[in-house]
């Protein structure tokens, strides 16, 4: 079946209760019509309240498959509307399983590629009044991912999601996903992982940390040689 973005969604920062005080995000993200213009940090006029989670170079969008809506259907509110998990592109016809790291794809008038999956997050689970949310969804494996902007340009709805090229080393988001946050201590998988070179820094980052945790080609290492 042909990919296609079936929603663009966006939301300007928001104070919310949490625990007895205000939180700022931008999770309440609504679709929206007509074409929104994609820049190398952000879609439209979307805001993030932690540019170290969401927004910047390595995270300027974040899609999310219509298809995992289903297999979370009972945590869903009546009424629900894409852009409901906080994603920017609502996608039908990609998955963790069969996009690979380092996928770029063309949508609309922009080019995109994959640089990590989307962490779990405590502001969705409080979002959809679900504090285990997280977690099931890591089990599940149905994060989505994060884009970087390749090209800048418009898209909307409907768009085609055309894939333009895939990096030889065949790590799917799936792979990823296991390899973060349920191997922290297997080194080849952590290798592997560390070999796409189209990772966001900031995983590439979490990812060495692990490897060298587990005992693996540390700094000191390597000035000496080993």
């Amino acid at each position: 079946m042909p990919s296609r973005l079936l929603a663009v969604s966006t939301s300007r920062l928001l104070e919310v209760p949490y625990r007895g005080e205000t939180m700022t995000t931008g999770i309440y993200k609504r679709a929206i019509s007509g074409r929104a213009w994609v820049s190398s940090v952000t879609v439209g006029d979307d805001e993030q309240a932690d540019r170290d989670y969401h927004g910047g170079p390595d995270r300027a969008a974040y899609a999310y498959p219509v298809e995992h809506y289903g297999h979370f259907a009972d945590v869903l509110p009546e009424g629900w509307s894409p852009g409901l998990f906080g994603e920017n592109f609502t996608t039908e016809g990609l998955d963790e399983a069969t996009t690979q790291m380092g996928d770029v794809f063309g949508i609309g008038g922009a080019v995109f590629q994959v640089t990590e999956p989307r962490g779990p997050c405590f502001k969705l689970a409080h979002k959809l009044e679900a504090p285990a949310f997280p977690k099931r969804m890591l089990k599940a494996g149905k994060l989505g991912f994060y884009l970087r902007v390749l090209k800048e340009g418009y898209v909307e709805a409907g768009d085609a999601i055309t894939q333009l090229s895939r990096e030889p080393h065949g790590v799917t988001v799936a792979e990823l996903i296991e390899t973060r946050w349920s191997k922290p201590r297997d080194l080849p998988a952590l290798e592997r992982a560390l070999s796409v070179p189209s990772l966001s820094e900031s995983l590439r980052e979490t990812l060495v940390r692990m490897r060298d945790a587990a005992g693996g080609d540390s700094q000191k290492d390597r000035e000496i040689g080993r």
